[in-house]
């Protein structure tokens, strides 16, 4: 039972060393104490200056003061946490992060206090987002071990583990001593609970090296006092002693020093279980004087408290007397304000209805205006709509007669000039038959050839004004047809690119197609000068979408109705089918034209 009761005192005297340990070594940014020289009183007067002068930052300070005074002194941390709340708020106003951050922390602390460890947690590591935002290594250090040391209460030793390699490796950077004393001494304590002694006793070995190599006498008996505890466990009552000893001997000589008491409890106990009741009996006496002296001081701090909070409450109640008085007083001036409303009330009524009889007129007349104004731009559109579906049908006759007349146009040339050059290329044949030695005349040869590139000449031309594979095969192997006449050396690599492109287009649709593709491969040819054109073809919903690309010398885009280019006709035609183009180009930088038409 001495050894368990032992353990357990262990483990209480290791959370209050850590917690000490840390509030020495936290900045003082992080920390805030109630300045005494404000009075519950002064500072409830001092909040009502700020709201009176509407000074922000008076505001923020006076409810981080009371928040304090509500937590420490009359221990209502509901309101601590109201008043916490409040403060944020006006240093938000202010833009102080730091101050924001600072409160949170303290927040956090609250809530550990209280044993809402969830909470803490979660304050903690919204504070690490920032810090680790801000690069700050010392609040993140300090965070991290806040962390492992609610993990360690709460019994989750993983976790306290590996916050306290976090703060550790932290501290490489900082080279901070003192902490690193203090987490080895927390690591020390997260071997004992994993019941691993001997890593224990190594590390608190590697405290007690680094105190004793910066003289940090308090750490120092500290690391002492841990190993003795931990020999102690172990049952090794000599060593334990020495330990215990070499920890009374070095921790320095303070009044009300509970490391001291600490000592001395253990000290009895070691000196008991040794058989060595005189010296046991000694060291209790001294535990019984130090920790009565602890308890009168505690009392006398708890007394002051108390008559802190005494007096506050009766402050509180004055405070609400007041406020009642003063509500008795607004309430008198409410009547007379009441009185004074309804005079008020009938004078602005009679205004007002002069006012909305004015207003009636005015607005009749705007309103008979912006009637007038709607009718007539209903007219005009009206008008708009007739003209549009007026150029609409010019369009489509125009459209229509120009593939009429190419389609007589081919007509004729196939029937009539093709007939007939067919008719002298036999004559040719029938003379070449007749005389054989006349096919070595050069200039028979001359002929022939000219009459076979009269006979191409003729029939590409029939071919372009009314291609024929458009109507047998459809719109792709039509374009495959054009852009096989352009195969060659002295032609531009064409490529075209088809991706799900209906079998079924509309006639119409795929005819205008046709022809603004090649409009666009002439004017690529004979006026940009390319060397490669891309056409793509894809389909979209039930859309048509064609990008053609050249690299060209381009042309000027405020000049888009040049009438070498034939760009007026192309756009005629895509708006016909009520379709969109653009053309993007700069001179010297090519040609980029986009198409989007129905194809249905």
């Amino acid at each position: 039972m001495i050894y368990k009761g032992t353990y357990r005192f262990l483990q209480s005297f290791l959370v209050h060393a850590i917690i000490w340990a840390i509030a020495i070594c936290t900045p003082l940014s992080a920390q805030t104490h109630l300045d005494s020289t404000y009075s519950f009183t002064q500072l409830n007067e001092n909040l009502k200056k700020a709201r009176d002068t509407k000074d922000i930052r008076d505001l923020a300070i006076n409810y981080y003061l009371l928040a304090d005074f509500e937590a420490e002194i009359n221990g209502n941390q509901i309101q601590a946490f109201d008043y916490y709340t409040r403060a944020i708020e006006y240093y938000r106003i202010l833009d102080d992060k730091e101050k924001i951050n600072e409160i949170k922390y303290i927040i956090g602390n609250r809530y550990a206090d209280a044993g809402l460890y969830k909470e803490a947690v979660d304050q903690y590591e919204e504070l690490l987002t920032y810090y680790e935002e801000n690069d700050n290594l010392y609040m993140r250090t300090y965070l991290f071990s806040k962390l492992a040391d609610v993990y360690h209460i709460t019994g989750n030793i993983d976790q306290e583990y590996e916050y306290l390699n976090k703060s550790i490796e932290l501290n490489k950077t900082l080279r901070d001593t003192s902490l690193m004393i203090d987490f080895m001494l927390k690591k020390s304590r997260n071997y004992v609970t994993l019941n691993e002694k001997d890593s224990a006793l190594v590390m608190s070995f590697e405290a007690f090296k680094i105190a004793d190599k910066v003289d940090d006498k308090n750490r120092l008996s500290q690391s002492l006092f841990t190993i003795a505890q931990i020999n102690l466990e172990n049952f090794e009552y000599k060593k334990a002693l020495k330990y215990y000893s070499d920890a009374e001997r070095i921790i320095p000589k303070i009044s009300y020093s509970r490391d001291r008491r600490d000592i001395y409890l253990q000290l009895s106990i070691v000196h008991d279980s040794l058989g060595s009741h005189k010296q046991a009996y000694d060291y209790a006496l001294k535990y019984a004087f130090i920790n009565d002296s602890i308890l009168n001081q505690d009392k006398v701090k708890a007394e002051y408290k108390l008559a802190l909070r005494f007096e506050t409450n009766e402050k509180k109640k004055d405070i609400a007397n007041l406020e009642q008085e003063k509500e008795k007083e607004q309430e008198k001036n409410k009547q007379q304000k009441r009185a004074l409303y309804f005079l008020s009330a009938g004078l602005a009524m009679l205004l007002a209805l002069v006012y909305f009889i004015i207003r009636f007129y005015t607005t009749r007349i705007r309103t008979e205006k912006i009637i007038t104004l709607q009718e007539k731009e209903i007219r005009m559109r009206k008008i708009k709509t007739l003209e549009d579906d007026v150029k609409m049908e010019g369009m489509q006759s125009m459209i229509a007669g120009q593939e009429m007349e190419r389609e007589r146009i081919a007509q004729d040339l196939h029937d009539s000039l093709g007939g007939l050059l067919s008719t002298v290329k036999l004559q040719f044949d029938s003379v070449q038959a007749r005389n054989p030695d006349i096919k070595n005349l050069v200039e028979y040869q001359n002929a022939n050839k000219l009459l076979d590139s009269a006979v191409d000449e003729v029939r590409s031309i029939s071919r372009n004004l009314q291609p024929g594979a458009l109507a047998e095969l459809g719109l792709v192997p039509a374009l495959k047809d054009l852009i096989n006449n352009f195969d060659g050396d002295h032609y531009p690599e064409v490529d075209l690119q088809v991706y799900d492109v209906p079998k079924k287009i509309n006639n119409i649709v795929a005819l205008s197609i046709f022809r603004v593709i090649q409009e666009l491969l002439y004017n690529s040819i004979k006026h940009a000068k390319a060397s490669d054109i891309l056409i793509q073809i894809n389909r979209e919903n039930n859309e048509l979408v064609i990008q053609f690309e050249d690299d060209g010398i381009g042309f000027d885009m405020d000049n888009l109705k040049h009438k070498g280019m034939g760009l007026e006709n192309m756009k005629s035609r895509i708006n016909f089918l009520k379709g969109t183009i653009s053309f993007d180009s700069k001179e010297g930088e090519g040609l980029s034209v986009l198409i989007h038409v129905d194809y249905n």
